[in-house]
């Protein structure tokens, strides 16, 4: 069966073998789902990111305040993956400029 190449090796014959008995296939059947899985972007979290936004929103422009840090910190998921999935659901993040709410006093740290 091997006539121009080598035997494949006993541990590549195991290996084959004890995939063919768990899986019934030797394909790769993992192809195209490698690397970590999402786990962050579940629908109650969607929901959760999108009730917090909608709340926000419906105040009066100069209250609001929130920072996407305090966001993500509320929800215990990381600020990129708050960005992705709030830009998933239609919203923009940005950052506040100082000069944005004038009227407050200045606090110098």
């Amino acid at each position: 069966t091997f006539p121009n190449s080598r035997l494949p090796d006993k541990k590549t014959i195991y290996r084959l073998n004890k995939k063919w008995n768990k899986e019934h296939t030797v394909d790769n059947v993992n192809r195209g789902r490698s690397g970590r899985k999402p786990s962050v972007n579940t629908p109650e979290i969607q929901a959760r990111i999108r009730d917090q936004l909608e709340a926000e929103l419906a105040l009066p422009a100069e209250l609001r305040k929130t920072t996407t840090t305090a966001r993500h910190n509320n929800l215990g998921i990381s600020k990129s993956s708050f960005s992705r999935i709030a830009n998933s659901l239609g919203y923009r993040c940005r950052k506040v400029k100082k000069d944005q709410y004038p009227n407050e006093p200045h606090t110098s740290k």
